[in-house]
Order: C-alpha cells, then sequence, then structure tokens
C-alpha cells in the first residue's frame, strides 16, 4: 500500500530529527571543524545522500539547531500568555523553565558546550536579538499589569532570575536545592509579595 503524504511528512521529520540531534551531540563532543557530514551520517545511522536531501552543508546544520530552539521555547511560552493574572503568568513561566530544563539537560548541556566553541554561524545572525528582546517587553508588559514600579527593571531581573536557574539545574546536578529555590521564587512573584512592589 503506498504511502500517504502524511506519512512522507512524518518520515522527513523523523530524519530531520535525527540529523538534528546527532550533530549537535557531534558539534558538542568534536566541534563544528572537527565533525563531517560522514560522521553525522554514521552517528544518525542514515546516508550521507539523505543529509544532503535536508541541508545543503553543515552550516545549515548549525541555522537548524539554532532555530529549533527558538521554536521551542516560543512553543513553551505561547499558552502561558493565555492566562489573566500577571502572578501566574509569572509562576507558571518560572515552573515551565524548571520542566523544561530539568527535562533536557543532555540537550541543554550539550548546546551550551556546542555555543562556546568556534562556529561558522553568528548566534545573533540566526536568532535576532530583536526575538530576545520580544520576551524582555512581555514580560515588562506582564509587571505592568500587575501595577508595579519600574516594570522595566523587574522584567529584566526576572530574565536574570530564569537564566542563574537554568544555568544552577544544567551545571549543579543534586547540588542545587532546586525544589527550595523554585518555592522561594515563586513567592517572590505571588500576589502578596508583587502589591509590595506598587
Amino acid at each position: 500500500m503506498p504511502r500517504t503524504e502524511e506519512q512522507f511528512h512524518e518520515i522527513r521529520e523523523r530524519s530531520k530529527t535525527q540529523i538534528l540531534n546527532s550533530s549537535l551531540k557531534l558539534f558538542a563532543e568534536k566541534g563544528f571543524k572537527g565533525t563531517s557530514i560522514s560522521d553525522i551520517a554514521k552517528d544518525a545511522k542514515i546516508s550521507k545522500g539523505l543529509i544532503y536531501n535536508y541541508f545543503e552543508s553543515k552550516t545549515a546544520i548549525v541555522e537548524a539547531i539554532y532555530l529549533h530552539l527558538l521554536n521551542e521555547m516560543q512553543r513553551m511560552m505561547e499558552p502561558i500568555y493565555e492566562l489573566k493574572d500577571p502572578s501566574e503568568k509569572l509562576q507558571r513561566i518560572v515552573m515551565d523553565t524548571v520542566k523544561y530544563t530539568s527535562e533536557n539537560k543532555d540537550y541543554w548541556k550539550l548546546y551550551l558546550n556546542f555555543m562556546l566553541q568556534p562556529s561558522p554561524v553568528k548566534f545573533e545572525e540566526v536568532l535576532n536579538p530583536k526575538f530576545f528582546q520580544k520576551f524582555f517587553l512581555e514580560f515588562e508588559e506582564i509587571f505592568t499589569d500587575a501595577g508595579v514600579k519600574e516594570p522595566k527593571n523587574m522584567a529584566y531581573e526576572f530574565a536574570a532570575i530564569l537564566d542563574g536557574m537554568q544555568m544552577h539545574i544544567l551545571f549543579m546536578d543534586n547540588l542545587y536545592p532546586l525544589k527550595e529555590i523554585q518555592n522561594y521564587i515563586l513567592n517572590k512573584y505571588s500576589k502578596k509579595e508583587l502589591k509590595k512592589k506598587k
């Protein structure tokens, strides 16, 4: 029985995911220059020709890795903005960040290791700074809705807290008192505490 368009699409997406996962792992371990398309094909258990069907070069693979992260971040945030209460939004962002980082430690560690190595693609050329600015503006809007003083400064502080927490989750493992810190941060952005900032 011939395959449907939907089945072909699923196969293509599965193959692309295999290529990206293998590329990320190898780039992190061996560096961009030290990794060949043959290495990626071997690790992904697919042919070199199939890789070139999806990506014209290693640089194109790097760009796709960056864009995959962007899409994951957007996907995580979308349902949160449907919430009405500012405190609930902030707390949900904290909880989802903890959950997503904790469940994808290996991916994020590899990604960060790769980011620290020389790359043919500048991060800011793929993930435009305006994308990150969009997050800050959305955070600022949440704090504005909460009626706090200095919503812009609080938005940048909130982003810095999230970044720091992610790094500690990734590199301190069980030494990091995650539950206590998460509860501390959730309390910091509770309705009661936000009222004190008005």
